[in-house]
């Protein structure tokens, strides 16, 4: 395995200090808010009646920007593939633009749950966005050289 240069290395640990604000300040927010609801005496139970709207434009923001955000992350790689590997910029830029997106449809969530009276499922949209976000944690692999591997034909 190549080891990543100091270039590399800075990238990787300012996209890391990124992914882990964007989750705390997601996960902090999360917190306050059903706080509040939970002291307002709302219930954390399934939607109901006007509720379900609330539900909905949560489930459509998270199932609209999910797979934007990683076909962008993927035009950002493209644009600055140097070799086999993708440059820091490309790496650092499109992971920003993915992470950014998946807490767009977190805190839209978030928002649905508070304004919601029975905060229970924006409240789940919102843990899914959350650990969409979560499970991108930057290794920089793609950073480092692989080369194609082209299956053989016709053995």
């Amino acid at each position: 395995m190549h080891e990543l240069t100091k270039e590399q290395r800075g990238a990787l640990m300012n996209l890391r200090i990124i992914w882990a604000a964007l989750l705390l300040g997601q996960l902090t927010v999360g917190a306050v808010l059903l706080g509040v609801k939970l002291t307002a005496g709302d219930e954390l139970a399934p939607a109901g009646g006007a509720d379900w709207l609330f539900v909905l434009m949560a489930v459509a923001v998270l199932v609209v920007l999910a797979p934007t955000a990683y076909f962008a992350r993927n035009q950002f790689y493209k644009a600055k593939w140097q070799g086999d590997a993708v440059a820091p910029s490309g790496y650092v830029n499109g992971n920003i633009v993915l992470l950014a997106m998946l807490e767009g449809a977190g805190v839209t969530a978030l928002v649905m749950m508070f304004i919601s009276d029975r905060p229970l499922l924006p409240g789940l949209v919102a843990v899914v966005a959350i650990l969409l976000q979560a499970v991108n944690f930057p290794t920089g692999e793609p950073m480092r050289p692989h080369p194609p591997e082209f299956a053989r034909t016709g053995d």
